[in-house]
């Protein structure tokens, strides 16, 4: 960080990119939230700045820091920022990318966790149905997603 502060300056879309790597890291591996919300912010902030408002590296860090907030119960916050990654990512990707289905399963826990199990089926199948068409059957990815979708059927039955 230091060293690129110093090549390029403090609000680099490079300095953005790493706050984002930074953040991902204190949510993922460290589980502090609060750190990695606030490198997130701090990335969001340089590279609405200096990258254009479709990059695919803007969605990438609006998906981590709605993950985070979603880890932190900020649940509108998550929306907001999930929807903000998928409209990009829909705008430049495939409608069959990963990254698509990424984001509807995502969002799918999302409302899980807010118990709207309605919508979080929705987002569920929509995930499903990508990877069922781009991933082998066996695939890690393919079966969570199809054992959340049974979970939650489950849970709908109740």
């Amino acid at each position: 960080m230091k060293i690129r502060k110093e090549v390029f300056n403090p609000e680099h879309e490079s300095v953005g990119e790493v706050y984002n790597c930074i953040g991902c890291l204190q949510y993922y591996a460290l589980k502090d939230y609060d750190q990695a919300l606030m490198n997130l912010k701090k990335a969001i902030e340089i590279q609405e700045k200096t990258l254009p408002s479709d990059s695919l590296a803007l969605a990438k860090t609006y998906n981590n820091l709605a993950t985070t907030y979603g880890n932190v119960r900020k649940y509108d916050l998550a929306s907001e920022y999930y929807k903000k990654s998928l409209k990009i990512q829909e705008a430049l990707l495939p409608p069959e990318h990963p990254d698509i289905a990424g984001i509807y399963n995502n969002l799918g826990w999302l409302y899980l966790n807010k118990e709207d199990y309605a919508e979080a089926l929705k987002f569920y199948q929509k995930s499903l149905e990508i990877k069922r068409k781009t991933l082998p059957p066996a695939h890690a990815d393919l079966v969570r997603t199809e054992n959340n979708i049974r979970d939650l059927q489950k849970e709908l039955k109740k």
